[in-house]
C-alpha cells in the first residue's frame, strides 16, 4: 500500500544544553520544513525510480540507510531519504519474488525429472517456459511502477499527464523495516536541525559532491591609514571583532543582497545560507549514542581529533535541484592575521540511466506488451546466469576492486601479530576498538556521476560560484572597513583570487564537473566501502 497521502513525519524537537543553545546555527528563512520540504522533489523521484532501474544502487541505498543504521546520514540537498529507501526495499521485494519463482520452478521440474514423471527435454522446455514467465512479469511489474509512480508531476509545458494519474507526490511503500522510529531518525539526521554533521573519512563537506577550485587567505589587520575625509572619532584606531561578528555579518549581507533586496528578475533562487559545524564521530560500541550537540569551546577551531569546526554553506539548487552549487566559508583568527577558507562543492545531476522514466510510455499497447516479451526471450539465457548469480554477485570480486583486495590482505597479514600499524608487540589488541561512525556519502553522491548533461549546467555552476566568491570578498571588505582595517592586503589577494577564478573559466570544453573530479569519486567509493571493515571490526 502506497503512502501518498499520510502528511510528513516531524520528530520532536531536542532541547540544546545551555553551552550550545546561544550557538546553534538558526534555520535559514527559505529551507524545507520538518526536514521532508523535498520529499517530491524531481530528484527524490529520479532517485526512487533508479532503484528499480539499478540493482547496485537499490543495494547501496539499504546498506547506507538500513543495514549500517550504526552509521550517521549525510546531509540531504534537494532530496529525501526516506521515500528512496522506501521504493529500495520495495525493489528488493520484487525482485525477491523473481528469485523465488525461479528457484521453485527449477526444484519442482528437477524433482519430476527424477521421478521420471517428465522427460528431460520436456523439463527443460517447461523449465525454460516457466523462467520466461518468471522474467517476464518482473519487467511489466516493474515497468508499471515506474509508469504509474514515477512520472512527472508536470510536463514541460505545464500539462498533467492524462491517463497514469498525478505523479509522484513523495509516496512510498509500507515496510516493516521502514518504522515511524526509524523514519523519524532520518528526518533528524539528514535535515541536521542540530546544526552539527557526523562525517567519516578524510573530507568534512559529505553530501556536498566534487571540490574544485578552493583558496585559502591569510591577511593582516592593520590599522588603515588616517584619512583627512572623514571623521576622526568614527574611525579612530583599529576596532577589534570576533569570528563569530564577521560570520553572522557576512551570512546576513549575502542573504540580503543575493535574495531578499534583489529584484525579481537578478534575484538567486533556491539560495540556502546556513552555519553548519563539522565534527567526527568516533566510538567504541556501535550501539553507543551519539549526542546531536557538540559543545562549543572558547577556542576556535581547535586542533583535536574529537573539536567541531563551523563553516558558513551557501548552497545554490538549480536546474530543479539537480545540479547543487555548495561554497563552504570558514573564518579564523590568530594574532593579527584574519584566516578565511574557501571550499566550493557541485553535485552533478543524477546519472541519465535514471532519466529514462521521463520517457516512457504513458500506457501499455498490444506492440509494447509483444516488444517486452520477446526482449525476455531473447535475454532469458543471461537472466538464467544472473538469478543464479545474483545473491552473491554483489559479494564477488570485481577487477576494480584488485588494490583494495591487495590493501586488505596485507593487512590481515599484519594483523597476525597484533594490528595493523601497531608495535610489534601486538599491544593494541588489547586497545578498546574504535568505530567511524560518520556519515560516508550521500545516496545523492552514490548515483551522481562526474559528468554534465548539459552546456548551460556547466555555465551555471561556474556562474554561481563567481558571484558568491565575488560577493564575499566584497562583504569582507565592507566589514573590515567599517573596522578600520587597511585594505591594501585584502584588495591584493581579492584581485589575485578573482583573477585565478577567471582563468579557471577557459577550462569549459568538456562535460566534466572539475578536473579533480575523478579524485573525488573515487574518495566517495572508498567512503562508502569503508563502513563494511568497520562493521565487521565491531
Amino acid at each position: 500500500m502506497y503512502d501518498h497521502t499520510s502528511p510528513a513525519r516531524t520528530p520532536q524537537p531536542r532541547t540544546a544544553p545551555d553551552d550550545t543553545a546561544r550557538s546553534a546555527p538558526a534555520t535559514p528563512a527559505n529551507a524545507p520544513v520538518g526536514g521532508r520540504g523535498y520529499a517530491a522533489s524531481n530528484v527524490t523521484r529520479l532517485l526512487c525510480a533508479g532503484t528499480y532501474l539499478d540493482d547496485g544502487y537499490r543495494r547501496a541505498v539499504i546498506q547506507a540507510l538500513l543495514t549500517e543504521r550504526f552509521r550517521q546520514v549525510a546531509p540531504s540537498y534537494g532530496y529525501d531519504v526516506i521515500p528512496v529507501l522506501g521504493h529500495a526495499l520495495a525493489a528488493r521485494r520484487l525482485r525477491m519474488y523473481h528469485s523465488v519463482l525461479t528457484f521453485t520452478g527449477l526444484f519442482l521440474f528437477v524433482l519430476l525429472r527424477f521421478t521420471h514423471a517428465l522427460s528431460s527435454l520436456n523439463a527443460f522446455l517447461l523449465f525454460a517456459w516457466w523462467a520466461w514467465s518468471a522474467s517476464y512479469l518482473l519487467r511489466l511489474v516493474s515497468l508499471e511502477t515506474l509508469m504509474r509512480e514515477f512520472r512527472p508531476a508536470e510536463t514541460n509545458g505545464g500539462a498533467r499527464s492524462r491517463s497514469r494519474g498525478p505523479g509522484f507526490r513523495g509516496g512510498y511503500p509500507e515496510d516493516e523495516n521502514l518504522g515511524a522510529d526509524r523514519v523519524d531518525e532520518l528526518i533528524e539526521q539528514q535535515s541536521a536541525d542540530t546544526g552539527v554533521i557526523y562525517y567519516g573519512g578524510f573530507t568534512p563537506f559529505v553530501g556536498a559532491g566534487f571540490g574544485h577550485s578552493s583558496w585559502t587567505n591569510a591577511e593582516l589587520l592593520v590599522e588603515a591609514p588616517p584619512n583627512p575625509f572623514a571623521d576622526s572619532e568614527e574611525f579612530a584606531g583599529l576596532k577589534k571583532f570576533t569570528v563569530a561578528e564577521i560570520t553572522d555579518y557576512v551570512a546576513r549581507r549575502l542573504k540580503s543582497d543575493l535574495c531578499d533586496e534583489a529584484s525579481p528578475p537578478t534575484r538567486i533562487e533556491n539560495l540556502v545560507i546556513e552555519r553548519r559545524r563539522y565534527t567526527k564521530a568516533v566510538a567504541r560500541r556501535v550501539s553507543e549514542d551519539i549526542d546531536p550537540f557538540v559543545s562549543v569551546s572558547e577556542v576556535h577551531w581547535e586542533e583535536s581529533y574529537a573539536a567541531a569546526r563551523e563553516f558558513l554553506c551557501i548552497r545554490v539548487g538549480a536546474w530543479d535541484q539537480e545540479v547543487v552549487t555548495s561554497m563552504f566559508v570558514g573564518f579564523d583568527l590568530k594574532g593579527n592575521t584574519l584566516h578565511t577558507e574557501f571550499y566550493p562543492y557541485v553535485l552533478p545531476p543524477i546519472r541519465e540511466a535514471f532519466h529514462i522514466v521521463d520517457r516512457l510510455p504513458e500506457h501499455f499497447t498490444p506492440r509494447l506488451v509483444f516488444r517486452i516479451a520477446f526482449d525476455t526471450l531473447r535475454a532469458l539465457p543471461f537472466e538464467a546466469v544472473r538469478t543464479v548469480i545474483h545473491p552473491l554477485a554483489h559479494r564477488l570480486p570485481r577487477p576494480g576492486d584488485v588494490a583494495e583486495q591487495l590493501d586488505r590482505k596485507l593487512a590481515k597479514l599484519a594483523k597476525r601479530g597484533g594490528h595493523a600499524g601497531e608495535s610489534s608487540l601486538g599491544l593494541a589488541r588489547y586497545a578498546g576498538i574504535r568505530i567511524d561512525r560518520g556519515a560516508n556519502a550521500s545516496i545523492r553522491e552514490l548515483a551522481t556521476p562526474n559528468k554534465l548533461h548539459h552546456f548551460f549546467q556547466k555555465a551555471d555552476i561556474v556562474k554561481y560560484t563567481q558571484i558568491v566568491e565575488r560577493s564575499l570578498l566584497r562583504i569582507i571588505e565592507d566589514f573590515l572597513y567599517e573596522h578600520n582595517v587597511d585594505l591594501t592586503d585584502h584588495r591584493a589577494a581579492a584581485a589575485n583570487i578573482l583573477n585565478q577564478s577567471f582563468g579557471d573559466v577557459h577550462n569549459h570544453g568538456n562535460g566534466n564537473v572539475v578536473s579533480q573530479g575523478n579524485l573525488g569519486k573515487q574518495s566517495i567509493r572508498a567512503r562508502a566501502a569503508g563502513a563494511r571493515t568497520h562493521l565487521k571490526d565491531a
